[in-house]
């Protein structure tokens, strides 16, 4: 039966996610059950501010209580995909806690496959048919700049593929580099002008000079940092998506 093709899947909500964009976790939910999967939420800080600042020991304690977390959940759910909503809380798993932790949770981490939700669906469309119709077509252009994270530690043309595959859409990547926040760097009053400079040198005229209905920014600082210096508002993936999902009328029960 169509039920035991769904594919459940975990959804990690970080603390960025849960403070400022908490709608984006019912998008999620909305657009993976329309691709046959079934998030199971799961919430816990990842620890990536203190990690920026250098708070290493209680990143540390914040780390082993998501992965104890974790490791609770799968051991009911069997080995599932653990996806993110922001790149550099979900990646801090496959990055920094490969260093903060030891013994079998080290091992455990290095086991799993934890991926941000755009390199998620970028590879698991291709093993599914039929999911454009679950879309409207969007033939227009999006302008796209993607997370620093996502282009070290995973693909960075995942998300323009998943726009283009999905939805049909023109994407421009901006052929920018750091937007200029750099984690919690950009917030530091010491930081402001180097930051606001990285952020003009590419990234805020190519949005300026974008009349598009998206931009899309990738990570929730980036997201900010297009807000406070162009006076435009850049959104996540899943914000194109839900905006384009044909919502199924027939299947409420």
């Amino acid at each position: 039966s169509a039920k035991n093709s769904l594919r459940p899947v975990v959804l990690w909500v970080d603390e960025f996610t849960a403070a400022q964009e908490p709608v984006l976790v019912g998008k999620a939910i909305d657009v993976l059950t329309a691709l046959g999967c079934t998030p199971v939420v799961f919430y816990a800080p990842s620890g990536r501010a203190l990690l920026s600042g250098g708070f290493l020991p209680q990143a540390s304690a914040i780390a082993k209580s998501a992965v104890h977390g974790l490791q609770d959940l799968l051991h009911n759910l069997g080995e599932v995909p653990i996806i993110g909503l922001e790149a550099s809380a979900v990646l801090s798993a496959v990055d920094e806690y490969t260093r903060l932790l030891d013994g079998t949770d080290l091992e455990w981490i290095k086991e799993r496959k934890f991926q941000t939700v755009d390199h998620f669906l970028a590879n698991y469309l291709v093993t599914i048919d039929s999911f454009q119709q679950k879309f409207h077509s969007f033939h227009e252009a999006i302008l796209l700049h993607v997370h620093c994270h996502q282009k070290s530690l995973e693909n960075a043309g995942d998300t323009a593929y998943v726009l283009q595959l999905l939805l049909g859409a023109k994407v421009n990547r901006v052929k920018s580099s750091c937007c200029g926040m750099a984690g919690g760097y950009g917030m530091k009053k010491e930081n402001y002008e180097m930051s606001t400079k990285m952020a003009n040198l590419v990234l805020i005229p190519n949005v300026e000079a974008f009349y598009g209905e998206y931009v899309v920014a990738t990570g929730t600082s980036c997201r900010h940092q297009i807000q406070d210096l162009a006076q435009r508002t850049a959104v996540h993936l899943l914000d194109v998506l839900w905006d384009q999902l044909i919502m199924d009328t027939t299947a409420q029960d």
